[in-house]
């Protein structure tokens, strides 16, 4: 087991404590201390007073499950019945074994008087019920999926007559559907093994010496993010608020042109392409897009400079033609 080392007696340097112990001989072999829990245990929700864990989705599943295996089973039954029905016989019409295979004979008393009725016959039934078996059992099909959370693994898919609003509307649907799901794993299963890996490497070295490391990340609290439907759906809402922030903009332009200058369109426009999945390689750096604003800027300057120069060279150029012209008509 491993606990916190303020759960075991003695004078302990690390926040955990590992021991080995066996229970049959009632013998502790082994206890030392460590750095982090060590073992990350995957569960989805635990009762009050239990380490162990139960899955919600097969507790309300397990009694449809059931109910679908005996389904199933009997649509199987009565499939069988309907491809090889039972027969009726007249016992003394019939001479040898019933043969209901293909090709096969069931040799019949010449005496027997068909009059009477048919010698072999099969048992009449009513296969109506079928549709509705396959029905039911295919509603609790989708009712298993649905308890297992199948149908939120998936982004809703938009149809080409839908509005931004609404495709916006369905995100925000999906996320609060899929946040049940996401959320557990991410928090207590995949940020714990990514806490516990990071933690292993930094003391083993793998990064430098902890006192090389530049001082903004000594002691910093290092956060991870994962890339799920439900992480990926929370990016991509920010192309539909940028959207829809540019038309409020737009608006406002109108009555006070100054309102262009609230929103910061750099910064905005980097978050959404991130959200949207764009390859950071396809983007500049803010140090070279400050380079090449700058790179603009001084040029425009140029441009307007040589501009004013030669503005100014034609209009002495003009002037000189004017005094000649001037002083031959003195």
């Amino acid at each position: 087991m491993v606990v916190q080392s303020d759960m075991v007696d003695g004078n302990w340097n690390t926040p955990f404590v590992s021991i080995y112990y066996d229970a049959e001989h009632n013998h502790v072999i082994e206890t030392r201390g460590v750095y982090s829990p060590i073992y990350v245990i995957p569960r989805w929700q635990t009762v009050s007073g239990s380490q162990y864990a139960f899955s919600p989705a097969t507790v309300a599943a397990l009694p449809d499950a059931r109910l679908l295996q005996s389904m199933v089973y009997t649509l199987l039954e009565a499939g069988e019945k309907h491809t090889n029905p039972p027969m009726i016989a007249v016992q003394e019409a019939i001479r040898s074994d019933v043969s209901i295979y293909a090709g096969g004979i069931t040799w019949v008393d010449a005496a027997y008087d068909e009059r009477l009725g048919e010698v072999l016959r099969p048992l009449t039934q009513d296969k109506g019920g079928m549709p509705l078996g396959l029905d039911m059992a295919r509603d609790t099909r989708a009712m298993l999926s649905d308890a297992f959370f199948l149908n939120k693994l998936s982004l809703p898919q938009r149809a080409p007559e839908m509005t931004a609003y609404e495709v916006g509307q369905r995100i925000q649907q999906y996320i609060r559907d899929a946040l049940p799901l996401f959320e557990p794993m991410e928090m207590e299963y995949n940020g714990a093994i990514c806490e516990e890996t990071f933690a292993l490497l930094l003391r083993s070295g793998a990064f430098g010496s902890p006192f090389d490391l530049p001082k903004p990340l000594q002691g910093a609290n290092v956060q991870f993010r994962f890339e799920s439907p439900l992480h990926e759906a929370v990016e991509r809402e920010k192309g539909n608020r940028f959207l829809e922030a540019q038309s409020f903009i737009s608006g406002a332009i109108q009555l006070d042109p100054t309102t262009a200058f609230v929103i910061d369109a750099k910064e905005a426009l980097r978050e959404v392409l991130e959200g949207i999945g764009v390859p950071a390689l396809w983007t500049r750096s803010k140090e070279d897009v400050d380079a090449a604003v700058a790179a603009q800027e001084q040029q425009k300057q140029v441009a307007a400079t040589a501009a004013n120069l030669q503005q100014g060279a034609q209009a002495v150029k003009t002037l000189g033609e004017a005094g000649k012209t001037f002083g031959g008509i003195q």
